[in-house]
């Protein structure tokens, strides 16, 4: 059977095709699967070890197809057939070729299972991912825009998020300026009035008139706060040489 479908004629624009063409396309199909396996995102490569927990999930789709809600619901089954798998296999995953769908996945994975260390793994993820825009790309940009939202919500109720924001806009080297910017105003907000105190330096330190101006206009929210006060006093002479659009 294999030699007549080798011999099976070409057919031609219109032409139904015939059993031997059938034939030979399922005989080549083998490659192509091969080829998208070795495209698939990290998490593929941890289904053989998850035994019975992949019983209810699907196989997968061509990796540019795939929703986050798939990647989410993959990761979750993983972790309850191996706790710790999320946190063992974040770095890979974050630094892997795979779509931003499976990262923010991921994230949220971790999220939902629980684990202390959720918010070290935001940071890692803008850290890592929130480059200038010429270097990694809008798709790793937009899991590093992420995470940081994920980082700025969390600073409102969870003390721990805070210094992470505070590192993120003015100790990480190469983050792209919108992300610090974003970082440093999220920290303004959310920061305790004794907290605020640690802007002080930093502040004075920064190049950046836009942050400058994103971080006065968030203390100019808190009139309730005595710090924040003393702050925006001790920032006048800056807000002098910041545009009068960045400033408002």
């Amino acid at each position: 059977m294999l030699a007549s479908a080798a011999r099976a004629p070409r057919t031609t624009p219109g032409t139904p095709a015939t059993g031997f063409v059938s034939a030979a396309s399922d005989f080549a199909a083998p490659s192509r699967t091969v080829a998208a396996a070795e495209r698939e995102p990290v998490l593929e490569h941890s289904r053989a070890r998850v035994g019975r927990a992949q019983a209810s999930v699907r196989e997968p789709r061509a990796r540019g197809a795939r929703k986050e809600r798939e990647f989410l619901d993959e990761f979750l089954a993983l972790e309850r057939a191996q706790p710790g798998a999320l946190v063992a296999r974040a770095e890979e995953v974050l630094a892997s070729a795979g779509p931003p769908a499976e990262k923010v996945a991921l994230l949220r994975a971790i999220e939902g299972a629980g684990s202390q260390e959720r918010l070290r793994w935001l940071e890692h993820a803008v850290r890592t991912l929130g480059g200038d825009p010429g270097d990694p790309g809008e798709d790793a940009s937009s899991v590093a825009s992420f995470a940081l939202g994920e980082l700025v919500r969390a600073s409102r109720v969870e003390r721990e998020a805070r210094p992470a924001l505070l590192r993120l806009a003015f100790e990480t080297r190469g983050l792209a300026a919108r992300l610090r910017r974003d970082a440093a105003t999220g920290y303004a907000r959310s920061a305790a009035d004794p907290e605020l105190e640690t802007l002080r330096v930093p502040l004075a330190r920064e190049s950046d008139p836009l942050l400058v101006a994103g971080v006065v206009a968030a203390l100019r929210e808190r009139p309730e706060c005595p710090r924040a006060a003393r702050l925006l006093d001790e920032l006048a002479p800056e807000l002098a040489s910041v545009p009068a659009t960045a400033a408002e």
